[in-house]
């Protein structure tokens, strides 16, 4: 829909670019839009509570897999190794190889250019560096906690050196 609207504006005269999530550097999507306007909506009785039964069912299973991530955080912060990538985040990062690649035959083309060109290159690079690392929310939590978790490992360390002095 991006594009097409890109396409429409530029027959307009209007310069427009659409690109796609991954040439962004965007990762998550966001909440589809039946979700969306169902939060939204005010409902009757009947259809809130057909609604709230579905949403139980639904809670039970998200409830469930909560918990089995939950587990999977646990696992991998006290043994110390790394979730593996679920299939989203290996396809995510293939595409975010595609356009690490893409820009850097960019960066490439563009090196042998102007002074302008050059300054393409210089925020074509900041870009690159910019990206977030590609990560689901279970592995990112992971990271989170192993990080707190050294900090309060040096904090608890400079404490019992000041100690000692």
């Amino acid at each position: 829909m991006r594009e097409h609207f890109a396409v429409c504006l530029r027959e307009q005269g209007i310069e427009a670019n659409a690109t796609q999530r991954w040439q962004r550097g965007v990762t998550r999507r966001s909440l589809g839009q039946p979700e969306f306007h169902n939060a939204r909506k005010v409902q009757t009785d009947k259809e809130r509570t057909r609604k709230h039964a579905i949403a139980r069912k639904k809670k039970t299973l998200l409830l469930k897999t909560m918990q089995n991530r939950l587990m999977d955080v646990e696992c991998s912060v006290r043994s110390g190794k790394p979730i593996p990538d679920p299939p989203g985040i290996v396809k995510a990062k293939a595409k975010r190889q595609e356009l690490t690649d893409l820009l850097n035959d960019v960066i490439n083309e563009l090196n042998a250019g102007s002074s302008q060109d050059k300054m393409l290159v210089r925020a074509t690079k900041e870009h690159l560096q910019k990206l977030p690392p590609v990560k689901s929310a279970v592995q990112e939590a992971v990271n989170s906690l192993t990080d707190k978790a050294r900090l309060q490992k040096r904090a608890e360390v400079k404490r019992t050196t000041t100690k000692n002095r």
